[in-house]
């Protein structure tokens, strides 16, 4: 089925519940194109295998996303720090974000996560029926405010270079602490 799919898409994504389907990476693979895999319910140990199996099979990029397979999930599921772990010996991670918060997505990007996966239902709000992930599935009001979020978290991230900002112009002529004399001082 993934031949079907292929024509129309730039990039694959592969399931939690698909993650070690061994079949279904190597078709995949065999596309030539990225992937991206969500990692619910599984340990550490699986992520390298499912890693592993796609570097011996294909030289395209791998994408893997921190995911809890609740709906919602709580924030404190997240294992974020496995995103530090793979960041830099793959091609990127992120988060398969079902909470009902930003804080995954933005406290993610600390951890080098560039990839984020949250579900949208564009019909939310107008009776128009649930879908089966209405409970975590945001509005597109909520889905403007997420991306806005993060992008705002990447310009706090974006350089470890420490320096005045323009916005602090003001500060530094008018607040910075320096000597004054109410008198003329003797040099």
């Amino acid at each position: 089925k993934a031949v079907l799919v292929n024509e129309l898409v730039q990039i694959h994504k592969i399931a939690s519940s698909d993650m070690k389907n061994l079949s279904l990476i190597q078709t995949i693979a065999e596309t030539g194109k990225p992937v991206i895999i969500s990692t619910a319910s599984s340990h550490y140990l699986e992520v390298q295998w499912v890693i592993n199996q796609w570097r011996d099979i294909s030289r395209a990029p791998i994408c893997i996303l921190d995911c809890v397979g609740a709906y919602p999930a709580e924030t404190s599921t997240y294992h974020l720090q496995m995103l530090e772990q793979l960041h830099g010996h793959i091609d990127a991670v992120g988060v398969s974000d079902h909470t009902l918060s930003n804080v995954v997505a933005l406290t993610s990007i600390g951890f080098g996560a560039t990839v984020f996966e949250k579900h949208f239902d564009a019909f939310k709000g107008m009776g128009m029926g649930d879908v089966p992930d209405s409970c975590v599935a945001i509005s597109t009001t909520e889905m403007k405010k997420y991306v806005e979020d993060i992008r705002l978290g990447f310009l706090a991230t974006e350089t470890m270079l420490r320096r005045p900002r323009r916005c602090e112009d003001d500060f530094q002529t008018m607040h910075r602490r320096r000597i004054i004399a109410l008198k003329e001082l003797k040099a």
